[in-house]
């Protein structure tokens, strides 16, 4: 059995309430195949000009098609981008 578990990336302070201008993709979906009990989510930080220290933002697990539920207890997590 297939699973496609969909997620969002968003901004949780003023400076990045727009992820998009951070980092790419902000949203998708990855697949895990039978056997396989985790996989990864990869981003890009997007280099700019703006003197920032740090931004935080949070990935969101949005839903699940293939017959499986998301934990709401781990259904997100926070990450932090610092700049030196």
């Amino acid at each position: 059995m297939l699973l496609q578990i969909h997620w969002k990336v968003e901004g949780l302070n003023p400076v990045n309430l727009r992820p998009s201008d951070d980092i790419v993709p902000t949203s998708g979906s990855v697949v895990l195949e039978d056997g396989i009990a985790s996989t990864q989510i990869m981003l890009s930080i997007i280099a700019d000009d703006l003197s920032e220290l740090y931004e935080q933002f949070t990935v969101t697990l949005v839903s699940v098609d293939g017959g499986a539920d998301i934990d709401a207890m781990h259904q997100t997590s926070t990450f932090t981008v610092r700049y030196l």
